[in-house]
């Protein structure tokens, strides 16, 4: 017998829609962030983490801002002391940064980065977000979450 033909299935051009033109920006009155501050994200991020691999507890903790929002619903206090005991209790510690990523807007910034972390009880290596808040001439460490 002979094979049954297959009619290929009619496939209908995708329709276009035109692009719409966002809407024009109003140019806000926040000032252009200065060439410095990505370099100035990186050097305060990079000093936080020379902190902790130091096992400096007071520099590690001046990285934050006194409106830091501590992970889930633990109190600025519970926090800080959950972060000296962390800091302090392995023998070794070892962290290094690299940065995907460092968004300024004005007095606020986000850095997308690759943190290895690794003691003499624990290696990982996760992506953090971690917004900052300008604060005089210091970026401080507003809010972090791991995760891109």
């Amino acid at each position: 017998p002979e094979p049954a033909k297959v009619e290929p299935a009619k496939v209908e051009p995708a329709k276009v829609e035109p692009a719409k033109a966002p809407p024009a920006k109003v140019a806000a009155a926040v000032p252009e962030p200065a060439a410095g501050d990505e370099l100035a994200i990186k050097g305060a991020l990079e000093a936080w983490a020379r902190a902790w691999s130091a096992k400096d507890v007071k520099a590690y903790l001046a990285a934050y801002s006194p409106d830091f929002d501590p992970p889930g619903r633990t109190s600025r206090e519970a926090w800080q002391k959950q972060r000296e005991e962390r800091v302090t209790s392995p023998k070794s510690i070892d962290v290094s940064l690299t940065f995907q990523s460092i968004k300024v807007n004005g007095g606020e910034a986000v850095a997308v980065l690759r943190q290895a972390y690794r003691s003499d009880t624990l290696k990982s290596t996760t992506t953090k977000t971690i917004k900052l808040v300008k604060t005089g001439d210091r970026w401080l460490i507003l809010q972090e979450r791991v995760g891109g």
